[in-house]
């Protein structure tokens, strides 16, 4: 399978239901298609399910090289690297730009926020059975700053995963020293984003 059609399944079971619904409720044409999309989508959690188990790191280069390209919000973490996944981890860096900044000069925490949503739900993904769900709770703690040029590693893990919660960690830190720069807790309903064996 391709990089670009794991990325769309990825898409289109993240947001597919919600989709189809507001375009169903608006023309009213897709009725009888229902069927062959969430064909489309079990076939394609199928595909997800495997890769994420298997390929973790590859997976996750996958989503985020897609996301930063939308026209979205998620443009703004196209300096996120992704360093290593899988089983409920993810561990990326990026190193602070001029765009990452506050007025102070330092590390914008609204930024930092954004990062422990984003690296700690990509973490749930490569989790078996998992997908990404919605954020019910994030919880940041700033312990130091950071400043351009500073390069910085972010480790997230996922604590638990059950039937509808999912309970994730996340550290920013410096990569010269290991101080740490925030400590995230995200929590994420994932009653309808878990696989149903």
């Amino acid at each position: 399978r391709t990089e670009k059609s794991v990325v769309a399944a990825v898409v289109v079971i993240a947001v597919g239901p919600l989709v189809l619904q507001r375009i169903s409720i608006s023309t009213g044409c897709l009725r009888n298609r229902v069927g062959l999309v969430e064909e489309f989508c079990k076939r394609s959690f199928s595909m997800l399910k495997r890769m994420s188990a298997k390929k973790g790191l590859e997976f996750l280069r996958a989503v985020s090289s897609y996301m930063t390209k939308t026209n979205g919000y998620d443009r703004c973490l196209q300096q996120l690297k992704m360093v290593s996944g899988g089983d409920g981890k993810c561990t990326a860096e990026f190193k602070v730009a001029e765009e990452h900044l506050n007025r102070a000069g330092g590390l914008h925490g609204g930024y930092t926020a954004t990062i422990v949503d984003v690296v700690t739900t990509y973490a749930l993904m490569t989790k078996e059975n998992c997908l990404p769900g919605v954020s019910v709770d994030i919880h940041v703690t700033y312990l130091k700053g950071a400043r351009e040029g500073d390069d910085v590693v972010i480790d997230a893990n996922t604590i638990r995963a059950g039937r509808n919660l999912a309970f994730l960690e996340c550290e920013l830190r410096h990569k010269k020293d290991n101080s740490i720069i925030a400590r995230g807790q995200h929590t994420k309903y994932i009653g309808t984003g878990k696989a149903k064996e």
